[in-house]
């Protein structure tokens, strides 16, 4: 089924399914080792819809929201090395489609990847997605929707709000990453809440594009800085770089006036669903 909630069950039955729904398709892409790249990107996308989930019914789960989004937040961090393997010659090939030799040893020092278990990674991060599915049935879920949309929902448009000003304050990897995280978890919520028919989320897909297109230049940029010199001249790499710098300028560019428009009201309750619904 959808990353919707509907009227065929009750509220806490609806986020019971589809969290569980969530799990076990992480697991499942991470079934086949020798499909690291896809596998990866799946079973984090799935991590982090569950995550927020999570942050619609944190101000109901109480504890249980830190035990379990911390064992989420673990699981998705032991999968980031080899998704950020896979990224930093996607961002290359994308930003040099058509390059000459000036940077092929950049590429080359790109391809090589952290040295990494990936059949025990995947097994590991199976065996926890696993274990938190057999905990849901237990989970404090609220039967109200009303309570989850007035608190968890207003909650994380204002954390979204918050992150955006600290991003016009200082557009650091840090402070915009953080911002791109908040979108996407108030991007999630408009989904469970409303389905994928308005036009404010197709504008919060296009600011999450633009933010994760920057954040993965800054991964390229932290990887060219582990160790210069595997990546060959050092006044190519700094041209690189220059030309990294360029793109994340354009790019944000584009992504704040954006946020800031769609993060304009002071609160989010004009976002709501109009109907009412408890069960």
């Amino acid at each position: 089924m959808s990353f919707r909630l509907t009227k065929e069950e009750s509220f806490s039955d609806e986020i019971r399914r589809i969290v569980l729904e969530q799990l076990t398709k992480a697991a499942d892409q991470l079934s086949n080792p020798k499909k690291v790249d896809r596998g990866v990107h799946e079973a984090r996308r799935c991590i982090k819809k569950v995550r927020g989930v999570l942050r619609l019914i944190q101000p109901e789960m109480r504890s249980v929201y830190e035990a379990e989004n911390g064992q989420l937040r673990a699981l998705g961090r032991g999968l980031a090395d080899l998704r950020d393997d896979a990224v930093v010659l996607e961002v290359f090939d994308s930003l040099l489609p058509k390059r000459g030799n000036r940077f092929d040893a950049v590429r080359r020092g790109l391809e090589t990847k952290h040295t990494a278990d990936v059949t025990k990674i995947f097994r590991e991060t199976m065996t926890g997605l696993r274990a938190i599915a057999k905990r849901v049935e237990y989970w404090p879920v609220t039967h109200d929707v009303d309570t989850a949309m007035s608190s968890g929902f207003q909650a994380t448009y204002q954390r979204g709000k918050k992150a955006l000003g600290k991003a016009l304050e200082n557009a650091s990897p840090e402070n915009l990453h953080l911002f791109r995280k908040r979108v996407k978890e108030h991007r999630f919520h408009l989904s469970l809440l409303f389905g994928d028919e308005t036009k404010r989320l197709d504008d919060l897909r296009q600011l999450e594009v633009l933010l994760g297109d920057d954040h993965n230049l800054s991964v390229l940029r932290d990887r060219l800085d582990q160790n210069p010199a595997l990546y060959g001249d050092p006044l190519d790499v700094s041209a690189f770089q220059a030309l990294l710098t360029r793109k994340q300028r354009q790019l944000q560019a584009r992504a704040l006036p954006l946020g800031r428009r769609l993060y304009a009201m002071e609160e989010a309750d004009s976002l709501m669903p109009v109907s009412r619904r408890t069960a």
